[in-house]
């Protein structure tokens, strides 16, 4: 019926609003750790933070990345010899 439908529509909808909620809270969780981290280690290989977060270097690497950008995280180094810190002056401390 039209009433199970618009039913099951808005479960749905209701669903990825909520994982996508989760993902932002998720995502500022690991940014905050992240800083954390870094605050207490200094620098540090992607490994190194992706081990401590126990996520994927390839995710890590996105997140370090985002950060970078907003201008949280400075990189030195290239490669496999690449290392982050935190920036002197972060640009935003909200991540």
């Amino acid at each position: 019926s039209a009433a199970k439908s618009a039913a099951k529509s808005a479960a749905k909808s209701a669903a990825k609003s909520a994982a996508k909620s989760a993902e932002k809270s998720s995502v500022k969780s690991s940014k905050r750790r992240i800083r954390a981290f870094l605050r207490r280690n200094g620098d540090a290989k992607t490994e190194e933070i992706a081990a401590y977060l126990g996520l994927r270097a390839s995710r890590t690497r996105g997140l370090i990345a985002e950060m970078v950008d907003e201008g949280v995280v400075v990189a030195e180094g290239n490669a496999r010899a690449r290392r982050y810190s935190l920036a002197d002056n972060p640009s935003s401390n909200k991540s």
